[in-house]
């Protein structure tokens, strides 16, 4: 009985410093305030914009390339008589 006291004493005062710990990490952060600079933001987005535009456009350059190389080695063949 005298070990479960103990024991339970032991977890009691690791909880309480955790919950120091926690108290402490939570009111010592200080988010500075910062002015953000929206026109960055935009030229930004229009630079990934105009990335991704010429990547979709060389790809499908590329698959239009190899349909036409497939359809030169490999002409189709009509049946005739129907």
């Amino acid at each position: 009985m005298q070990d479960s006291i103990n024991h339970i004493e032991v977890v009691s005062a690791d909880t309480a410093q955790l919950m120091k710990n926690n108290d402490l990490a939570k009111t010592s952060i200080a988010v500075p305030e910062v002015k953000r600079d929206h026109s960055k933001d935009v030229a930004s987005a229009f630079y990934v914009t105009g990335i991704s535009m010429v990547a979709i456009f060389v790809f499908m350059f590329a698959f239009f390339l190899v349909i036409k190389a497939i359809d030169k080695y490999f002409p189709w063949k009509a049946e005739k008589g129907k």
